[in-house]
């Protein structure tokens, strides 16, 4: 009410004070008459519809009491349903469950002017819609003399009749914030320039891809340090790599390894105080697993497992054979033994006849079972994909029970305890004598054209659809 105390002084003064001719326009967010509002229609609506202050104040402000004309429905006096706001929440719209709280108010001496107003209510983008009014440039009074619009705008005091009147100091021209601070409309528009870097891109040194066995690490050191050998220092034909060997042989770019590289891998020293790297690629994963093996223990896979870890562990020893270099990686450290260090040819020799012995016993396994008929049971498969379909469909909209017509469902946004939860209500749209419930709503005005009364949690309707 403040707000509105004040726009009335403000009017008030400019009429009074200044001799001017005023045009007020805006969202007024007051019914002027039961007309004005979606409920006005119902006899509840009705009584006790000026009670409210701010319906009294605007009522006394308006003419016949007040200085200011409701133009726009002195064009259309008795029409209902001109509203120019709606509830979007509710869905108000498309039923014209609304309220007429935007206004055009214009002085008594520019009524004449005015040649036609209305408002727009096919025009969507917000929760209200545009108004407007046409304005006659000039008229001829009774009189027959000639009235022009802008000469209402020019000052008669003083004699200076042709000049134009400056506008009132309240105008939002002598604001500071708007003396010529405000954003163009232009610079939405215009594409932002960025500053140019400065940073010239550097160029990478070329490498060069040498053997990996050439280089040589310096474990003793304090830092660990990769040396190049002299040519003169050539490898005797003792030392030469085994095939085994060749095969795990790469090239990389000469750069340093880092610390937390070199630590991941594990050594054998060949004598003396530097030992030879060698890196060796960890096998990628087979893909992503299937959501059965969460539920289901194979036996086979595990079998397969087994033998897979036994190979790697025979390749693994077959290298060991050789007196230069291993490199082991940490998943392959974690399956060796004692044992292999002492005797790795018989070792590896046991360990492969072993492995055979249960692919073999496994295989016959499955040649067995698969000869023998299985008992198909189609009610199992049958309630199993039911539960499955239960649990993955979408959460069936109920029925309200006065129209018994589907729900629909709404998510609660206001904070609080409440925040994310979602519901269902009647999907008819909300209209004059729509069903608020028992304590806002009189059972006689109810109107079943609208929405119902039916309200129910998300999390209610889950619970009964899985009981059944």
């Amino acid at each position: 009410m403040n707000f509105n105390r004040l726009l009335q002084e403000r009017v008030r003064i400019l009429i009074e004070d200044e001799k001017r001719e005023v045009i007020v326009v805006g969202d007024i967010n007051v019914a002027a008459d039961p007309l004005d509002h979606g409920e006005g229609q119902l006899k509840s609506g009705r009584e006790g519809f000026w009670d409210h202050p701010a319906r009294a104040w605007f009522r006394k402000w308006l003419s016949p009491n007040g200085p200011m004309v409701d133009v726009i429905r002195s064009f259309w006096p008795g029409r209902q349903g001109m509203f120019t706001c709606w509830n979007t929440v509710l869905n108000a719209r498309e039923a014209n469950y609304g309220a007429r709280i935007d206004y055009i108010l214009v002085t008594k001496g520019l009524v004449p002017f005015v040649k036609a107003g209305d408002i727009q209510a096919d025009v969507r983008g917000s929760d209200h819609c545009p108004i407007y009014i046409d304005l006659h440039d000039e008229i001829t009074s009774d009189e027959g003399q000639l009235l022009r619009l802008i000469d209402l705008m020019k000052g008669s005091s003083g004699g200076e009749s042709d000049a134009l009147r400056q506008p009132p100091r309240i105008a939002a021209q002598f604001w500071d914030e708007f003396s010529g601070k405000q954003t163009l409309l232009s610079k939405f528009f215009t594409k932002k320039q960025s500053p140019a870097s400065s940073v010239e891109p550097t160029e990478k040194a070329p490498t060069e891809d040498i053997p990996i066995t050439n280089l040589t690490v310096d474990t003793q050191s304090q830092g660990s340090a990769i040396n190049e050998p002299s040519p003169s220092s050539q490898p005797a034909a003792d030392d030469a790599p085994s095939q085994a060997e060749s095969a795990l042989l790469k090239t990389i770019p000469r750069s340093r390894p880092s610390e937390k590289a070199l630590g991941k891998r594990k050594v054998t020293a060949s004598g003396g105080s530097q030992d030879t790297l060698i890196s060796s690629k960890k096998k990628k994963g087979t893909g992503q697993a299937s959501i059965s093996s969460f539920f289901i223990s194979s036996k086979a896979d595990s079998t397969a497992k087994s033998v897979e870890k036994l190979s790697r562990k025979g390749s693994k020893s077959s290298l060991k054979t050789s007196s230069s270099v291993i490199v082991v990686d940490d998943e392959q450290a974690d399956i060796e033994d004692e044992s292999s260090s002492q005797n790795p040819i018989n070792h590896i020799e046991s360990d492969y006849q072993f492995a055979l012995s249960l692919a073999e016993a496994e295989e016959n396994k499955n040649v067995s079972m698969s000869s023998k008929p299985h008992p198909v049971s189609s009610t199992g498969s049958e309630e199993h994909k039911k539960a499955w379909d239960r649990l993955l469909a979408p959460l069936e909209a109920p029925l309200c029970t006065v129209h018994q017509e589907p729900t629909k469902r709404f998510t609660v946004n206001k904070p609080g305890p409440n925040k994310g939860k979602t519901f269902f209500v009647c999907s008819r749209p909300v209209g004059p004598g729509y069903d608020k419930g028992k304590s806002k709503r009189l059972r006689e005005e109810v109107d079943p054209r609208y929405r119902c009364d039916f309200f129910k949690w998300a999390n209610d309707v889950k619970k009964v659809t899985n009981r059944s």
